[in-house]
């Protein structure tokens, strides 16, 4: 039995790879990736293909239960592109909900749970906004030694 090794984001990558993006997907795609590309130096790239692009810390950690582990790297965020629309999975979300609280309506409207946002439109006021969120998550996983 092969086993197959998955990151917290990757279980959500369609099983049949996407062959085409129009071009306002891959648009709204490489603005979602270069915000997260200001953090690429302080953080390791685990994902960087075509429609998939994922950040996450370098420290370790140890899994406390009865059968103690240790891991190294917490996710940090990532986009992935979907046939209808693009993906982003922001992880400092699911540790404090909280940062959520100062985000304007413009970006709360493209929130589909804890941490996912899923965009079909980008607009520079929403560009603006997530580029606030991330950098507050940055603070956040500062503050709590997790990079």
């Amino acid at each position: 039995m092969k086993k197959v090794v998955r990151t917290t984001t990757t279980a959500h990558i369609p099983k049949k790879p996407i062959r085409y993006l129009d071009d306002k997907l891959t648009s709204i795609f490489q603005a979602l990736r270069s915000i997260l590309k200001a953090y690429e130096d302080k953080l390791e790239v685990k994902a960087d293909r075509e429609f998939h692009y994922e950040l996450w810390t370098n420290r370790g950690y140890r899994i406390k239960s009865s059968r103690p582990r240790s891991r190294r790297g917490i996710a940090f965020a990532s986009v992935i592109a979907f046939k209808n629309h693009i993906g982003f999975y922001f992880l400092p979300l699911s540790s404090d909900p909280t940062l959520m609280s100062n985000a304007k309506p413009e970006l709360r409207s493209f929130s589909c749970g804890l941490y996912t946002f899923h965009f079909d439109t980008f607009e520079p006021i929403v560009a603006k906004q997530l580029e606030e969120l991330v950098n507050e998550g940055w603070d956040f996983y500062k503050k709590k030694g997790l990079v």
